[in-house]
């Protein structure tokens, strides 16, 4: 019983060792990633020289947010007016078509007379 007491001890104390171990490796490595990242960064702003390295993007979030907008409401126009002109042409033919495989019985276009619901017809 004696014996299992003291190789717990011993096991015990070389783990604590080793965590101690671990801890410095992690710490040594957090500094080389930071140290690393600190290069990056300085041989970017070496390699830009002062001007933007992605000269393509749009910095002025302002007048981005306005010109979407306009266009936003520029298309959210266009789609009312084409709704209006589907609901014209909808209206004036009668809307009735045939669907899949059904035969096409014609339909109340032009007749000025709308369509107000549909059933179906037995017999």
């Amino acid at each position: 019983m004696k014996g299992r007491l003291v190789r717990a001890k011993t096991r015990l104390r070389r783990a604590s060792g080793r965590t101690s171990e671990i801890r410095t490796g992690r710490r040594v490595l957090s500094i080389g990633v930071c140290v690393f990242a600190g290069f990056m960064i300085a041989t970017s702003a070496i390699n830009a020289g002062g001007t933007d390295l992605r000269p393509n993007r749009d910095t002025d979030l302002v007048g981005l947010i306005g010109s979407e907008s306009k266009h936003n409401k520029d298309l959210a126009e266009r789609v009312a007016a084409l709704r209006t002109d589907v609901d014209a042409i909808t209206s004036s033919d009668g809307g009735i078509f045939n669907f899949g495989s059904s035969p096409f019985l014609g339909s109340l276009g032009g007749s000025g007379r709308t369509i107000v619901g549909m059933a179906l017809a037995f017999g």
